[in-house]
């Protein structure tokens, strides 16, 4: 990855971290995607997406 991938990542990241505490429900953010196309994904705590957040769709939710 090169220095700009790395940062965009701990820049997600951090942003995922927030949303995380923000959310009172059992849901977890994390950063999913290849190095080039990384993206914030909404997890439940067990495990299964829930919906994604694309880079291409200006923060439109998709249900999976």
């Amino acid at each position: 990855m090169t220095k700009e991938e790395r940062q965009r990542d701990k820049d997600l990241k951090k942003e995922a971290k927030d949303r995380t505490e923000k959310e009172t429900e059992n849901f977890v953010h994390v950063v999913r995607g290849m190095p080039w196309e990384r993206r914030i994904v909404k997890v439940r705590k067990g495990g299964g997406v829930v919906a994604q957040t694309h880079p291409g769709t200006n923060g439109q939710k998709r249900t999976m």
